[in-house]
C-alpha cells in the first residue's frame, strides 16, 4: 500500500500501513515540510503515529451505557448485586476509554491552532459519578468524558483560537457570564467528525476549554485548595470563607484582564480588597497556602505515548507520576486504582512532557505559587516568608520550540 495524503480538520494526514498491517496516521504540521507535529510537540524530521488499533472502541450499546450510568449514579449495591456493580463499572470504563482516540486527534488540532500549551484528560470515574448524582444527564450523553484545554497568554489569544472553530459548536462562554463561584473559561463541545479509519468514533464529543494563563491559575488553585482541605470547592461545597475568598480573587484577575468582575464582587476596588484582606487574616490564608508542599516521584520523565498517570495524595503531599508506553497500559493502571474523595486522586492525562504536565495540572502538584503572589499583591499583605515562593510551573515552562513556528 502506497502512502496517501489527505486533509482532516485542517491538518495534513499521511496514511500508511503500520507494522500490524492496519492504517496509521502520520500527522504533519502544515506550516513547514521540515517540521512534523508529534502529539502536540514539534520535532524536526520526525512524525508522530496515532494508530486507531492502539485505542479502545465502544463495546456496549447506548442503552447498556445509560443503564450502567444509572447504577453508578446511586450508591453501588455491592452487597446485594456485586456482579451487576462490576458489570456497570466495566461498561463505564470502556465508554470513557473509547474517547481517547478523539481526544488525541482533537488535541493535535488544538495545538496546531493555538500554538501554545495544550493538555487532555479522560474524565475521572469519581468525577463522572459525582456528575451523574448531581445532574439529570445520563452517561451515554455526557459531553466532557474527553476534555482538552489550551492555556493562552491573553483573551485576545483565546478569542483568536475560538474563531478558528465553527460558530455552530455548542458554546458555554463563562468569560462573558462567569459561573457563580467565579470560574472563567470558554467551553466548546465538538462532535468528532473524522472520516476513514477513525470514522467509528464519529459523533463522540470532545470538550475544548480555552482559558488565559491567569484564569488557569485561579481554576487550578481552586482544585489544589480543595484537595488540601478535602472539600469540593470546585462544586461550591466547603468552607464559606474560602469560597468567598476565591470568588473575590476571580474578580481581581478579571480586573487585571479588563473583564467584568461579576455580580458577586464589589465594584469598588478598595472595598473588594478590604474584604479580601479580612478573609486572609481570618483564614490565615497565605500561611495555609504557603504550607502546601509536594514530593514528586517520577518513574520515567518522557512518555512515548504522550500519556502520564498521576497519583496525588494530599494527606502525605506525595505525587507519583509514571510515563505510559501506551494509552491502553495507562488506562489499565488507572482502572486498578481507588480514589478517596478530594484528597487522594488519580488521573490519566495527555501532555508532551513533565514540564507541560506541571504547567497544565499544577493542582496535582499542590502548586499555588502564582495565586499566592496575586493574593498578596491584592491585599498588600507582607508575607514574611523565610524562603521565596517557588516559581509556578507554568512560568518555568519553556516554549522556545514555538519560536520557529511560522505564523
Amino acid at each position: 500500500m502506497e502512502n496517501k495524503k489527505t486533509s482532516s480538520n485542517g491538518i495534513d494526514v499521511l496514511h500508511r500501513p503500520c507494522q500490524r498491517g492496519t492504517v496509521a496516521h502520520l500527522i504533519a504540521g502544515t506550516t513547514s515540510l521540515q517540521n512534523h507535529l508529534v502529539l502536540g510537540c514539534i520535532y524536526p524530521e520526525t512524525a508522530g503515529v496515532i494508530a486507531v488499533a492502539d485505542y479502545p472502541t465502544r463495546e456496549w450499546s447506548k442503552r447498556e451505557i445509560k443503564d450502567a450510568g444509572r447504577m453508578l449514579g446511586r450508591t453501588v449495591p455491592y452487597d446485594s448485586d456485586m456482579a451487576g456493580a462490576v458489570a456497570a463499572f466495566n461498561v463505564a470504563h470502556n465508554w470513557r476509554a473509547a474517547h481517547a482516540y478523539p481526544l488525541m486527534r482533537e488535541r493535535i488540532r488544538l495545538t496546531t491552532i493555538s500554538k501554545g500549551l495544550t493538555a487532555g484528560r479522560i474524565k475521572r470515574m469519581d468525577s463522572i459519578r459525582k456528575k451523574l448524582r448531581r445532574s439529570p444527564i445520563s452517561l451515554d450523553r455526557m459531553q466532557d468524558l474527553a476534555g482538552i484545554r489550551a492555556i493562552l497568554p491573553t483573551m485576545e489569544d483565546v478569542n483568536r483560537v475560538r474563531r478558528r472553530y465553527s460558530e455552530d459548536l455548542r458554546t458555554s462562554d463563562y468569560v462573558a457570564e462567569p459561573k457563580p463561584g467565579g470560574y472563567r473559561s470558554i467551553h466548546l463541545i465538538k462532535p468528532f467528525d473524522e472520516a476513514g479509519a477513525g470514522a467509528m468514533y464519529r459523533g463522540q464529543k470532545v470538550e475544548i476549554q480555552l482559558r488565559t494563563h491567569l484564569q488557569h491559575v485561579w481554576a487550578t488553585a481552586v482544585e489544589a485548595i480543595g484537595n488540601m482541605r478535602g472539600e469540593d470547592l470546585k462544586a461550591g461545597e466547603g468552607n464559606r470563607g474560602w469560597l468567598r475568598l476565591l470568588t473575590l480573587m476571580s474578580g481581581v484577575i478579571a480586573e487585571r484582564e479588563g473583564l467584568p468582575q461579576g455580580a458577586d464582587v464589589p465594584m469598588d476596588q478598595a472595598e473588594r480588597n478590604a474584604e479580601l484582606r479580612d478573609l486572609c487574616h481570618s483564614l490565615s490564608a497565605i500561611a495555609a497556602l504557603t504550607s502546601f508542599r509536594s514530593v514528586v516521584r517520577e518513574t520515567e520523565s518522557r512518555s512515548g505515548s504522550g500519556f502520564y498517570l498521576v497519583q496525588m495524595n494530599a494527606e502525605t503531599g506525595e505525587v507519583t507520576v509514571s510515563a505510559q508506553s501506551s494509552f491502553r497500559m495507562g488506562e489499565s493502571s488507572y482502572n486498578s486504582m481507588v480514589d478517596s474523595g478530594e484528597r487522594q486522586q488519580s488521573i490519566l492525562v495527555a501532555v508532551d512532557s513533565m514540564a507541560a504536565l506541571r504547567a497544565a495540572y499544577p493542582n496535582y502538584f499542590l502548586d499555588v505559587a502564582t495565586f499566592i503572589e496575586l493574593l498578596a499583591d491584592a491585599t498588600n499583605i507582607n508575607m514574611g516568608l523565610t524562603a521565596p515562593i517557588p516559581t509556578s510551573a507554568i512560568d518555568r515552562l519553556s516554549l522556545d520550540f514555538l519560536k520557529a513556528w511560522k505564523r
